[in-house]
């Protein structure tokens, strides 16, 4: 494991602690998630994972909503920090995640559907 990231159960532990009702939340789940993934800290885990699979199922995460959490973090992590506090407030989660088909197939528009997501 790399030391570049803290060890696996003071993330798992922030997981634990996450407000997930408000998109900060989701954010710090799938940034979080993101990182437990890219730098593998899953593998030994719970002394049995080696695989993403099993690291999900230990620590009760449905594998589509880790992804979800993950690519809403990636694809919209930097907008949501350009935006006012009162201005996340008002973006919902649910909309992002419906938003991320659509920015697979025109990326430059993410932008502009990130705020339509958030007027709206």
């Amino acid at each position: 494991m790399s030391s570049m990231i803290p060890h696996i159960n003071e993330l798992i532990e922030d997981l634990k602690n996450i407000d997930i009702s408000i998109l900060k939340g989701r954010l710090e789940r799938g940034n979080i998630l993101q990182r437990i993934k890219t730098e593998k800290a899953y593998i030994n885990y719970d002394s049995y994972c080696s695989t993403w699979h099993e690291f999900l199922e230990a620590v009760h995460l449905n594998r589509e909503t880790a992804r979800q959490d993950m690519e809403v973090y990636t694809e919209f992590s930097f907008y949501v920090l350009e935006q006012s506090k009162e201005s996340l407030k008002k973006t919902s989660y649910e909309r992002l995640v419906r938003l991320l088909p659509i920015i697979k197939k025109e990326p430059e528009k993410k932008r502009e559907l990130f705020e339509m997501a958030t007027r709206s």
